[in-house]
């Protein structure tokens, strides 16, 4: 599904998707620590702030690609936004 303020990138071979999610910054979500606890809060999905990998990773966030409920997930955290 597509949104129009995220986009993800697969990494070829990873058990991971970055999630480019800075168009959801606003006075309440300034950063991608506050989008993830934002998300775990209403949405009960834990996903890690990109900045957590260095300062190129600010504005991203990684989330899993395992199991069967991540397009369940993803389309959680679209509806937050």
């Amino acid at each position: 599904n597509k949104h129009p303020k995220f986009s993800m990138e697969k990494v070829e071979g990873a058990i991971y998707a970055w999630i480019d999610v800075e168009k959801c910054f606003d006075e309440n979500i300034r950063d991608s620590k506050e989008f993830c606890e934002y998300v775990l809060e209403k949405a009960n999905i834990a996903i890690v702030p990109g900045s957590a990998f260095g300062t190129y990773g600010e504005g991203y966030v990684r989330i899993a690609l395992l199991g069967d409920n991540l397009e369940d997930s993803m389309r959680k955290i679209m509806e937050l936004f």
